[in-house]
């Protein structure tokens, strides 16, 4: 946030001393998306600090009727649950759509007011005692999260209908098993006026809800561990991909961040977890076939068509819009390893190939950090490749001596590169 907000602060003062043309000003400007900083990451932090209020006055509402829900009658607790719900709906609807004059308050307390709603649900069927399925209420509390963002076009309330519709989903996919094809195309239809406006809480709500329903599809349909982690690793790939697509428009440049963290958690997280010699890669590969459905094999190929329609977009843009491309490469490859791995059937091989993965993904950013001068990708990838070195010498059987001296070389190692890296970048800066 600081780098934005300094250069949106220089650049009237560099146009005025002659340094920069209007037109350059202006150019740098869109190049950094300063014009929408308002809306995008400066511009989070104030809903932010209203709806973390406004949840903790809610809560203390809450807690207050608790402390006194014996000696409520329960017509008095009803109204006392509307009144609280619809109170924070209307006093937001009419603070930010009718008076305009606090937006931030306005949109934190419908938010509220949606999660007071949510809450609702489960206090009415606990005083009438329904019964049924829990997952049936994030259902209910989807449909309500629906109707108050599209009432209202709130961002933040659609992007937690994606949450409890991912709730909801995980209790449907486990009673109806092969019946899932139509959720993520009705959740995306669902988001369409809001992705069409680039709505970056929206965007990830929705990468994050198809996503994780897609690999409990899998692990559901099949029966298998190893198909939630194809199905993992394809989705990082089709993220990471996306993300790199994404950043080439400054339309869409702020939607390039979260589809990229996404990617990189779907590969790094089951990467890491096959890396282990004794860990779920032995169950991985002994099962490798179909124990009872394959219908999510079809939702599966899409994702990988269009992981290699981003990728094939992205490999052919030319070498001067990209600074580096040693880490999506990287990263392209570790997903490539991975997938191998699985297939060859042999947890050996498994452990090896996402071990190489890791280390890798973590020499990508270790190059990239190094040839564009970056600190955060240079400690991401000294710190996993630390974590892999370590992880290893942690699980195999070793004299704690050998374990003492490989911890100590680590040790070393952190302060020579860490000490290295920036006497390097203070040569870029000379």
């Amino acid at each position: 946030m600081r780098f934005p907000s300094a250069l949106k602060r220089e650049l009237p003062q560099w146009v005025g001393d002659g340094l920069l043309e209007q037109s350059q000003a202006d150019a740098i400007a869109a190049r950094y998306g300063l014009g929408d900083m308002r809306e995008g990451t400066a511009g989070l932090l104030l809903p932010a600090i209203y709806i973390v209020g406004a949840c903790l006055v809610g809560g203390g509402a809450i807690s207050f009727v608790a402390a006194h829900w014996d000696s409520i009658a329960i017509g008095v607790r009803i109204g006392l649950l509307l009144a609280v719900m619809l109170g924070c709906e209307i006093s937001g609807f009419i603070l930010w759509k009718v008076r305009g004059t606090r937006e931030k308050l306005g949109q934190a307390l419908v938010v509220l007011g949606t999660v007071v709603f949510g809450a609702n649900i489960f206090l009415i069927a606990q005083m009438y005692h329904l019964h049924g399925p829990p997952h049936n209420a994030f259902g209910v509390w989807t449909l309500g999260a629906l109707v108050v963002a599209y009432a209202t076009f709130s961002s933040p309330t659609m992007a937690l209908a994606c949450v409890t519709s991912f709730v909801w989903s995980t209790g449907w996919i486990e009673t109806h098993p092969h019946d899932f094809f139509w959720y993520p195309i009705v959740l995306c239809a669902a988001c369409v006026p809001f992705l069409l406006r680039r709505c970056a809480i929206v965007f990830t709500g929705v990468a994050f809800a198809v996503g994780a329903a897609l690999s409990v599809c899998a692990g559901t349909d099949s029966g298998e561990q190893w198909a939630v982690f194809v199905t993992l690793i394809a989705l990082g790939a089709l993220y990471r991909g996306l993300g790199q697509w994404l950043g080439r428009d400054e339309r869409t440049a702020h939607l390039a961040a979260p589809a990229l963290r996404l990617g990189g958690l779907a590969v790094l997280l089951p990467a890491f977890m096959l890396s282990f010699y004794d860990g779920p890669g032995k169950d991985v590969v002994e099962n490798l076939w179909l124990s009872t459905g394959w219908l999510w094999t079809a939702l599966l190929g899409l994702v990988y068509v269009g992981a290699v329609i981003v990728w094939v977009a992205v490999l052919r843009r030319s070498s001067d819009e990209s600074e580096s491309p040693n880490r999506p490469l990287t990263m392209l490859a570790a997903c490539v390893l991975v997938t191998v791995g699985i297939a060859a059937g042999h947890h050996v091989v498994l452990a090896v190939m996402a071990n190489l993965a890791l280390v890798g993904i973590a020499g990508g950013l270790l190059w990239d950090a190094v040839a564009v001068g970056q600190r955060r990708e240079f400690w991401l990838g000294l710190g996993l490749l630390s974590l892999v070195l370590v992880s290893r010498f942690l699980e195999w059987d070793t004299h704690l001596m050998v374990k003492s001296a490989v911890f100590v070389l680590c040790g070393i190692a952190v302060i020579v590169g860490g000490s290295r890296f920036e006497k390097h970048l203070k040569g870029r800066q000379l």
